[in-house]
């Protein structure tokens, strides 16, 4: 997912929280705060896997937050042009308009919106 993710989380199942987010998620950037708002306020930055070791040798305490940051796109994991071409047809057999089918790839492909919306146009 390539978005922001925030969770609650008490003191009890941080850990067991933090190894079930590292193996389903992978080891991104988290900040963890707690006791936000109140006197003994406190933020940890960094990967989940520094914050689990962190946090098994200080004993957790107070309610915390979660704030873990979206997968990044990588070069890689740009669509070929094929697998793209396909994914156009598809949305126009379900009659959406070239806007709606650029907005709704771009996201997904790791392609430009304007890149998509010339190509939709030329199958048209």
């Amino acid at each position: 997912m390539p978005y922001t993710l925030i969770f609650l989380e008490s003191p009890h199942r941080l850990l067991d929280s933090l190894e079930d987010i590292l193996e389903t998620l992978g080891d991104r950037q988290i900040c963890i705060a707690r006791e936000m708002t109140k006197l003994y306020e406190e933020y940890f930055r960094g990967n989940i896997s520094e914050a689990f070791a962190y946090f098994k040798s200080k004993q957790p305490r107070g309610e915390f937050t979660l704030v873990i940051a979206g997968k990044k796109k990588e070069e890689n994991e740009t669509w070929a042009e094929e697998e793209l071409l396909k994914a156009i047809k598809q949305a126009l057999k379900k009659d959406k308009s070239a806007k709606e089918i650029s907005a709704e790839l771009a996201e997904s492909s790791g392609w430009n919106k304007k890149e998509i919306y010339n190509l939709v146009n030329k199958i048209k």
